[in-house]
């Protein structure tokens, strides 16, 4: 293991580029690694632990964005820089591993013949799936190395075959079915948006392998299409499948504004005054200078009027003929 804290910083360096040229690198990498463990060294001298993986982190962040020549073989040293530090630092958090993926991801995506960055790509995912504590994840890791060991092969003995599809490439085809969606509903057309909605529901469901950013991402996605979907639902009359997919967004967000807006409009429609109330108000007391939430509490409240006044007029007629 390379221990860092309180280490002379030419020796720590020296003895990084060991671990790398040991596991990984060739002299092609040698230039934007050094820049690389120069910057690791200045950042992390008196860090242990987790503040080390921050650190970490960040740092392959801040070079990835900076970085001219951001290119495949620049997100192919990122991942391994991170491989390495992950396995000599001995860290139990994943978060290295999958901000790998992420890289090797885009690696591959650039060139997705690339060798170095595939093989690391199923090194990856083989330490990923031997951690037994979420067995839906292992199975996943341990499915992505196979898929990505036959690709391997299969490129290695002249065929013509496709990249295997990540997590990654699947939230970012959520993000384009997403945006065909908004394109439809600016439209008018609430069927098509819906569609691209429900398709891009289908691509970010049940990710695994993201970084910790892409993946609150995707859940935020999740979120923002569940909404999307009651509206379009609401536009097409179907008020009552609007107030479920609202149920969904409020069980993981109970604050979410837009959400107990939507749902309270849908329940207005469905003559669901109480619970209409209920979620306006809610919705009122979080965003309190919200004039669209009051109207729609105006467009309750009269509607909750004319339907005790339509009802007390049943009930006299009925009493009337009795």
């Amino acid at each position: 293991m390379v221990s860092v804290k309180g280490a002379n910083k030419e020796e720590t360096k020296d003895k990084l580029i060991q671990q790398f040229e040991q596991v990984l690198l060739k002299s092609e990498y040698s230039e934007p690694f050094n820049q690389l463990i120069d910057q690791l060294v200045d950042s992390i001298q008196n860090l242990v632990g987790d503040k080390l993986v921050d650190s970490l982190i960040k740092l392959v962040n801040a070079f990835n964005q900076n970085s001219k020549d951001e290119n495949d073989k620049v997100y192919y040293i990122l991942a391994a820089f991170l491989f390495v530090m992950n396995k000599e630092l001995k860290v139990k958090d994943q978060t290295c591993l999958e901000l790998a993926i992420t890289l090797l991801d885009k690696s591959t995506t650039v060139n997705p013949k690339y060798m170095d960055a595939l093989n690391l790509l199923v090194a990856v995912y083989d330490i990923l799936s031997q951690d037994s504590s979420n067995s839906n994840k292992q199975m996943y890791f341990t499915s992505k190395k196979s898929e990505f060991t036959n690709y391997i092969k299969s490129l290695q003995n002249g065929e013509d075959v496709k990249l295997p599809k990540t997590s990654l490439s699947k939230y970012e085809k959520s993000l384009y079915e997403k945006e065909k969606g908004t394109e439809f509903f600016k439209k008018g057309d609430w069927k098509q948006a819906m569609y691209h909605y429900h398709c891009a529901r289908n691509y970010v469901i049940g990710l695994f392998g993201l970084d910790p950013t892409n993946e609150a991402n995707a859940k935020q996605l999740n979120i923002v299409l569940l909404n999307n979907l009651a509206l379009c639902n609401t536009k097409l009359g179907k008020n009552e499948r609007a107030v479920q997919l609202l149920d969904q967004v409020l069980k993981e967000e109970p604050n979410n504004v837009k959400a107990l807006f939507r749902r309270g409009k849908a329940q207005t429609l469905l003559k669901c005054y109480g619970a209409a109330q209920d979620d306006l108000e809610a919705a009122l007391r979080i965003s309190p200078d919200d004039k669209e939430i009051a109207r729609e509490l105006k467009v309750l409240e009269i509607a909750s009027k004319s339907y005790r006044a339509n009802e007390a007029k049943v009930y006299a007629k009925m009493f009337e003929d009795s």
